[in-house]
């Protein structure tokens, strides 16, 4: 799973993910950008594994949600943090 995955960093690690053969979530809040970002890093890879999954961080009942919606097991969440370094 990969929060923010419509955009930037969040989408280029959707797309190094896909493009290795893993299976992708692309979680974001717009139905309408993630399904793009679905379609565009779907297209470009080859991997029909890239998905979109709702999700809105500011919004708990959205996150309480989502574990249980997955149809296997999320190994690791990438989570991009704009403004952060390590």
């Amino acid at each position: 799973m990969v929060t923010g995955g419509n955009a930037g960093i969040g989408r280029a690690t959707a797309a190094g993910l896909a493009g290795r053969g893993g299976r992708v979530y692309v979680a974001c809040r717009s139905q309408e950008k993630g399904r793009k970002a679905v379609a565009d890093i779907a297209a470009a890879t080859g991997n029909d594994a890239v998905a979109f999954l709702p999700l809105d961080l500011a919004d708990l009942a959205s996150v309480h949600s989502r574990p249980g919606s997955r149809p296997d097991p999320c190994q690791e969440i990438f989570s991009p943090a704009p403004g952060h370094s390590s």
